[in-house]
């Protein structure tokens, strides 16, 4: 059983020079739009409003770094960081914003030493696309882990779910046990082992 014992907000970075210190191992999670990252987290830490969630895609537009301490299945309580990163994909957004965020989101992957795995969450609605898998690709080139987390899955049947299923794992070249489940109903201990796991 996996137990959140305390989890908290602890800074926002709308910058590369406003990022907290280097620290505990930061967990990253990144989506298009919509995709359900706030959700996602408020959900992982046992939470109904640590990250704020919106039916406004596109609503996050900073780094919001959130502190956790978990105890998995008895052991010893660990500590680390979940980053909700800024989604992509929204065209509301200017090029000139749509700009910054990339490079705020492309300098913290790519040279922030705390970063461990990234969770890439994908709409279990619709195969990745070129922005989910440049997001592989940068992730491999890094050295970083990466877990492929589907969410709302509950918006599918469950023909509708062996099929996308089957479709998103082909385009990240996975095997469907490969893929992390997150829906309202889902389980996320098996999410949290994996992470922790991948985390050491």
């Amino acid at each position: 059983m996996i137990v959140i014992k305390s989890a908290e907000f602890l800074t926002a970075a709308a910058r590369p020079n406003n990022l907290p210190p280097e620290g505990l191992p930061e967990v990253a999670l990144i989506g298009r739009s919509n995709s359900g990252k706030s959700t996602l987290i408020n959900r992982l830490c046992n939470r109904k409003k640590l990250a704020v969630t919106s039916a406004v895609p596109g609503r996050t537009r900073q780094l919001n770094f959130f502190g956790v301490e978990v105890r998995p299945d008895k052991e010893a309580s660990r500590e680390l960081i979940l980053v909700d990163l800024p989604g992509y994909g929204y065209a509301k957004y200017g090029k000139s914003s749509a700009s910054k965020l990339d490079e705020l989101v492309a300098g913290y992957i790519t040279r922030r030493e705390s970063l461990k795995v990234i969770c890439l969450l994908n709409d279990a609605r619709r195969t990745p696309q070129q922005e989910e898998l440049a997001i592989q690709r940068l992730a491999f080139e890094r050295g970083l882990q990466m877990v492929v987390v589907v969410t709302k899955i509950d918006k599918l049947n469950r023909r509708e779910k062996e099929k996308g299923l089957a479709a998103i794992a082909k385009e990240y070249h996975l095997e469907k046990f490969d893929l992390e489940i997150s829906g309202k109903n889902e389980d996320l201990g098996p999410l949290w082992r994996r992470i922790l796991a991948l985390v050491c």
